[in-house]
């Protein structure tokens, strides 16, 4: 306990006998004129000694796990339904029979390291029954999920009975909230996910000293395919995604002995798929490719290039650069690793020319990405797609393609196979916009239910997981959308996704 005097005149003390001043601290003497020190039998100067004891009153404390909330979301991030999510792990602490001097509390891992200590919790202790129902009042959003206002969490007790941190050390019951964030204000998913954790209170009286622990554990709940680590102070936020990627093998380069059989007839001893490109569609500026331009590697390190960059929102990317949580951008980072343990649905991987043009999907099972490079045959006839727009094509969809995996954890299949709302369920073609409905549109209004689909966007983020339509001009040509590929990110709401689907449950 602290104190200070301010007193306008002079300040006089007399005593009898000795007088002993004792600090745990600094003594400091300050003045505007002289300091004087007198005495009759000369001034001398020793090393410290100790303060006499004083007798302290006993107490009796409690501590628990508020087993009212079994799981953990970061920030509070509502789910698919709009229902809150607890931001907190929660204790019970109970002071009886005297107050006290002081009150620690602490986190521990697994190794009894401390992950958090209680110099950093500020006023988060609150003085009632349970937390107040305001504490994760929020609007419903518009395109979910919201953040709950946890995140400004101070803002919010401060309308309630809270008290000051010394307040807690007289006799009452407490809640003790913590919000997952260490004393360097990072929260890590992987400290959690399958680990054994104590919290740890230690409660000091004069010379009595008591403490009491609370073992509990965590894991997560939703996806083991993904971990997430947020740095408050750096206003970073890296995402691990494990994905399984396989190798779907190569079309469109097989070759066989000629039977005579072969339509249109041909002297050759041998047909290839390249025999069926027809020869007026053949460019000898655009050769035919006879054998993998990139294999499975390659293809594996530009999925992953794909996934990074259109699912990550930082300076790297073209139009979205960071996600707003209240008043802060934070940029998001994603690292994705290819492996079988603890990975998303495997997805094949697989080289497409000399064939018709291969379409990617991931219903959750017999997922696949194809590399459409070279001749490819269109539902209108056969084109051309040259190394560098196959790459970017390839990346885009890539990251479309697993991105399906992270929709259909957080909102179930439909919502992740509609491309949230955009697109039919069954066929999946995309919504037309209200008023520019083909004839052949029309039959299928009944599964329209009042959603219309999306112009692509002229400027700004196009949304990863949505299906656009491309808007004509008046003599019905397409109208030109640039850089398609570069600008398609994953939304905020989809980061958002990302850092719900680490929640935790406690037990």
């Amino acid at each position: 306990m602290s104190r200070i005097r301010i007193v306008g005149g002079t300040i006089t003390k007399t005593t009898v006998g000795d007088h002993n001043i004792y600090s745990e601290g600094n003594i400091v003497y300050n003045s505007g004129k002289s300091i004087t020190e007198t005495s009759d039998e000369g001034i001398t100067y020793g090393e410290p000694k100790d303060p006499p004891k004083r007798e302290a009153s006993d107490f009796d404390i409690t501590f628990e796990l508020d087993k009212n909330e079994k799981s953990v979301v970061p920030f509070g991030i509502l789910d698919f339904e709009d229902k809150i999510e607890n931001p907190f792990f929660s204790f019970k602490y109970k002071l009886t029979k005297s107050k006290i001097d002081s009150l620690s509390f602490q986190i521990l891992d697994e190794n009894d390291t401390p992950i958090y200590q209680m110099t950093h919790l500020k006023t988060v202790i609150v003085q009632v029954s349970k937390k107040p129902e305001i504490l994760f009042e929020a609007k419903k959003p518009t395109e979910g999920p919201l953040i709950s206002k946890t995140w400004d969490f101070l803002k919010i007790y401060n309308k309630y009975s809270l008290v000051e941190p010394d307040d807690y050390t007289k006799e009452g019951e407490y809640f003790i909230h913590w919000d997952g964030f260490d004393d360097n204000e990072i929260y890590d998913s992987t400290r959690f996910n399958g680990k054994k954790l104590k919290a740890k209170i230690t409660a000091t009286n004069g010379d009595k000293q008591k403490s009491l622990t609370v073992d509990f554990s965590t894991k997560y709940s939703e996806a083991d395919w993904t971990d997430i680590k947020i740095d408050k102070n750096a206003k970073r936020i890296d995402v691990t995604l494990r994905v399984d990627m396989t190798d779907g093998s190569a079309e469109g380069l097989s070759c066989w002995p000629n039977t005579r059989d072969y339509n249109p007839p041909s002297t050759k001893t041998e047909i290839c798929d390249w025999d069926k490109i027809p020869v007026s569609d053949i460019n000898p500026g655009q050769p035919i490719i006879k054998s993998r331009t990139q294999s499975f590697s390659d293809l594996e390190k530009l999925a992953i290039e794909g996934l990074n960059y259109h699912w990550g929102r930082n300076k790297n990317h073209l139009e979205g650069k960071n996600v707003k949580i209240n008043s802060d951008l934070f940029e998001v980072f994603i690292d994705t690793i290819n492996t079988k343990k603890n990975a998303m649905v495997s997805i094949d991987l697989i080289y497409n020319t000399n064939n018709s043009w291969g379409r990617s999907g991931n219903p959750g099972v017999l997922a696949r990405i194809y590399y459409n490079e070279g001749y490819v045959k269109y539902s209108n006839g056969w084109g051309y797609i040259n190394g560098p727009h196959a790459e970017l094509e390839y990346k885009h969809t890539s990251g479309h393609e697993i991105g399906h995996s992270i929709l259909k954890a957080y909102g179930g299949m439909t919502y992740s196979w509609q491309h949230k709302g955009s697109s039919y369920l069954l066929p999946q073609d995309v919504k037309p916009v209200k008023g520019n409905e083909t004839f052949s549109d029309h039959f299928k209004k009944d599964n329209m239910k009042e959603i219309s689909g999306e112009y692509y966007p002229k400027s700004g983020e196009i949304d990863l997981m949505k299906y656009y339509n491309y808007e004509n001009d008046k003599t019905g040509r397409r109208i030109p959308v640039s850089k398609i590929e570069e600008r398609s990110v994953a939304t905020e709401k989809d980061i958002m996704i990302l850092i719900w689907l680490t929640k935790l449950k406690i037990s």
